[in-house]
């Protein structure tokens, strides 16, 4: 695990404080969307427009329909690794009882993460972007669909995910835990 210490963060141009912000509130209004509004397996379709979207406007080159709703972004900077970073689209349909003030009102709910992963992902892929001085290599960031059922990477794969947008050096996935902030696990 790897705990960034203040002046570790400040230290690094792209933690700066002010770029931070810039990257964190689209990805937050991206999250709160999405939570308030959960789409189940195979019906993903307003939340990959907004994924979508929110990528386009980070600087990626975006291929819509992969598989089903899957959405891909591609951002390439240069010789270097080609690295998938993977985050999923769909809810599970189940009601939520949180009474939290952005809380999904109809039959499904975010109860896996996927909607902080949505945010992460193009926060990521926000901040790679505006500091693409520090890094080389292509990043392709895939919002898969049908996650919950188990369909939706098979679905990518068949449409031609690799063959389309490269064969991946690294594939990256993320799963939501109870950590304290600034912790990496």
């Amino acid at each position: 695990m790897t705990h960034l210490t203040a002046p570790q963060q400040a230290a690094h141009p792209a933690l700066s404080p002010a770029l931070t912000q810039e990257t964190i509130r689209p990805a937050l209004t991206l999250y709160l969307d999405v939570h308030r509004h959960p789409e189940t397996s195979g019906e993903e379709a307003r939340t990959a427009a907004l994924f979508a979207d929110r990528l386009t406007a980070a600087g990626l080159d975006v291929t819509r329909g992969i598989g089903g709703h899957g959405v891909v972004g591609v951002l390439r900077n240069g010789d270097g690794p080609r690295v998938y970073l993977r985050t999923e689209l769909d809810a599970l349909p189940l009601r939520e009882l949180t009474g939290l003030p952005y809380a999904s009102t109809g039959p499904a709910m975010h109860a896996c993460g996927h909607d902080l992963h949505l945010a992460a992902a193009t926060g990521a892929a926000d901040l790679l972007a505006r500091t693409a001085d520090h890094w080389r290599g292509t990043l392709v960031v895939v919002g898969q669909p049908a996650e919950e059922t188990l369909t939706g990477a098979r679905a990518m794969l068949a449409d031609g995910l690799y063959e389309r947008f490269g064969r991946p050096d690294a594939f990256l996935a993320q799963h939501a835990a109870p950590l304290p902030a600034g912790l990496i696990a």
